[in-house]
């Protein structure tokens, strides 16, 4: 992977963290178009390994049960 293309890949990321943190409700679709990420659930992931507290809970009112990720109590996990 080049460096640019890490580069713009990490630019997206934060993007979504700041998304997060300023209070949006996203579900994975609302990610992979929004941000243009192809696997939401990865991002999410290494957000939250870098110690981001980042909610998520399953929608009501749908068969397929889509999660939606909050940036409510987002933050920095105390170690």
């Amino acid at each position: 992977m080049s460096s640019n293309s890490k580069s713009n890949k990490q630019s997206r990321t934060n993007r979504l963290l700041k998304a997060l943190t300023s209070g949006d409700s996203l579900t994975a679709s609302q990610i992979t178009s929004r941000f243009k990420l192809a696997v939401p659930r990865a991002q999410i992931f290494q957000l939250r390994e870098d110690g981001h507290n980042i909610v998520s809970k399953p929608l009501k009112n749908s068969r397929r049960a889509p999660r939606i990720v909050t940036g409510k109590q987002i933050g920095r996990a105390h170690v």
